[in-house]
Parts: C-alpha cells; sequence; structure tokens
C-alpha cells in the first residue's frame, strides 16, 4: 500500500500535469470574408491570339472552430475545422459555337459570338494545420498546410450569343448552374417560342444547366478534393481577441479535365478540342477570432 507521503506527491505531480496541459491548450472560433479567383491560363484566339476569356476574384465568407497547442511562449501549432466558400468569376467574350436541340430531337450546329459572366461559388469544409511563431506578443505569424472537401458548387449568370449562322436573332439566357446536380443536356426550354435556324426549328433556351453542351458526364465540374498552403499573420488585441489575414495557395487541379475544352473552335470532325488546365484556386481570407 503506498503510504501517505507518496500517494500526496503523485497527487500533486498529476494535478500540476493537468493544469499544465490546460494551459498550452487553446480552442476558439473565427469567422471572416473571403476574397479568391483561380490562377488559370486564358484560351487564345485562333484568329489574331487574342485572350477570349478571364478569371476575375469573388467574395464569399468563412465560419469554424480552431484549437491551438503551445509548445513555447514564442511557438505552437494551430488547427481548424472551417466552412469555407472560395470561387471566381468567369467572363467569355469572343467566337464561339453552340448545339441547339432541334425539335425532333437532333442537334444543330451554329457559330457565332458569346459574350457572358459566369460566377462559381464552392464551398469547402477545410483542415488547415500551422505551426505559428510569435515574435513580439501581439503578433503571430504562421504557415502551414491543408485540405479541403468540396460540399457545393453552383454558377450563375447570363449568356449572350451574337452574329449566330444561320440568319438566327440574338440569343440571350440565364447560366444556372449546380455542379453537383446538374446532367448532361439539361436546360430550361421556352414553351412557346421556338428558333429557326436555316430552315430548321430548335429549341429556345430559357436557361442552362452546368452540362447542357455534354452529352455524357465523367464526374463533377469540379474535383472534390483541394490541397493547399497558406501563410497568415494575426494580430492580438488582447490575449484573446485577434485580427488575421491569410493567403491561400493551391496545389491541386480544381477542375475536372474532362470539362477543359476549347469553346472557340472544334476539330476536323467536329468534335470538341480538350484544353487541360493546371487551374489553383488563390485565396485571401480576412478574420476576427478568439481563443480561450
Amino acid at each position: 500500500m503506498i503510504n501517505n507521503p507518496l500517494k500526496t506527491g503523485i497527487t500533486l505531480l498529476l494535478l500540476a500535469f493537468t493544469l499544465s496541459a490546460q494551459a498550452q491548450l487553446q480552442f476558439g472560433f473565427r469567422a471572416g470574408l473571403n476574397n479568391s479567383t483561380i490562377d488559370s491560363e486564358s484560351e487564345l484566339s485562333p484568329i489574331d491570339g487574342s485572350e477570349l476569356d478571364a478569371f476575375t476574384t469573388s467574395t464569399g465568407f468563412h465560419l469554424g472552430m480552431a484549437f491551438g497547442y503551445e509548445l513555447y511562449d514564442f511557438m505552437g501549432f494551430r488547427g481548424e475545422f472551417l466552412y469555407n466558400q472560395k470561387g471566381y468569376t468567369y467572363a467569355y467574350n469572343g467566337q464561339a459555337y453552340q448545339y441547339f436541340e432541334s425539335t425532333n430531337g437532333e442537334p444543330i450546329l451554329t457559330t457565332g459570338t458569346k459574350t457572358y459572366a459566369i460566377q462559381n461559388s464552392n464551398a469547402y469544409i477545410d483542415f488547415p494545420i500551422s505551426v505559428y511563431f510569435r515574435p513580439i506578443k501581439k503578433i503571430e505569424v504562421s504557415f502551414g498546410a491543408g485540405i479541403g472537401f468540396l460540399v457545393s458548387s453552383f454558377g450563375n449568370g447570363q449568356l449572350e450569343y451574337t452574329n449566330i449562322s444561320g440568319n438566327v436573332e440574338d440569343q440571350i439566357w440565364d447560366l444556372r448552374h449546380n455542379y453537383f446536380r446538374d446532367e448532361a443536356g439539361g436546360a430550361a426550354i421556352s414553351n412557346v417560342e421556338n428558333i429557326n435556324i436555316a430552315g430548321q426549328f430548335a429549341r429556345k433556351n430559357v436557361s442552362t444547366g452546368a452540362y447542357y453542351n455534354y452529352d455524357v458526364l465523367d464526374g463533377k465540374f469540379f474535383n472534390t478534393v483541394n490541397l493547399n498552403l497558406h501563410g497568415e499573420i494575426s494580430f492580438f488585441l488582447n490575449s484573446s481577441v485577434f485580427l488575421s489575414a491569410r493567403y491561400f495557395y493551391g496545389l491541386s487541379d480544381v477542375t475536372n479535365d474532362f470539362y477543359s475544352v476549347k469553346q472557340s473552335e472544334l476539330d476536323e470532325e467536329m468534335n470538341p478540342i480538350p484544353n487541360p488546365q493546371n487551374n489553383r484556386s488563390l485565396s485571401t481570407q480576412f478574420s476576427l477570432g478568439f481563443y480561450f
């Protein structure tokens, strides 16, 4: 049987260890705004080599839990569980081709000029892990890596199709994309109006889904997993509350190459021309948070 002094000593040691561990562990929350886009190469015009498309930023938000483990007063680790909106605006302006569905179900190929913009919004569950340093008491600098899993993906915009072959009047329709649920060839069609294309009648689009121009699907437009690196600087207003700015740089391609094709031209057999891209997500994140 353990004597009383030894028993008391072990109890005090365990109590000291417990209090020390509690002092090292931190839990908290963070929320804020994102400004994001993707790094991609523009499609070039086959006529003059000019850029036909562009990728610009869009805004979103993030919200999540955070935890930290302090190794020393000036160094430790942080991990997070975030709901994180990332996206971009895609714009195209130039020559293009377009299929319409005839009233008897056969596709009709046209050429013309497309001008459109669509804002894509992707929501991820992100798990960033960081190592941090505090050069001074109120400033924290951190860097690390993370993985994100895509949980929803939408796009909204409008398309204008002009100078259409076959003496077709200009067409305008909405782009309503649910990249998770849309099916091949999906579109909303006018019930009261058809289009006369060189003597053939085609259905008039009201809006089109994400995969309207595809006969079959091979996965979703956006890849499910996103790997990234990040760096962050935080300013602590007091011992708990902080403001931070963080930059994410994507390591993996966010889009599925099956859907990366040229929009300006077809090959000699009238098939889409593959145009694989390594589209990396770029995002700046501004947060307000606290630890306790």
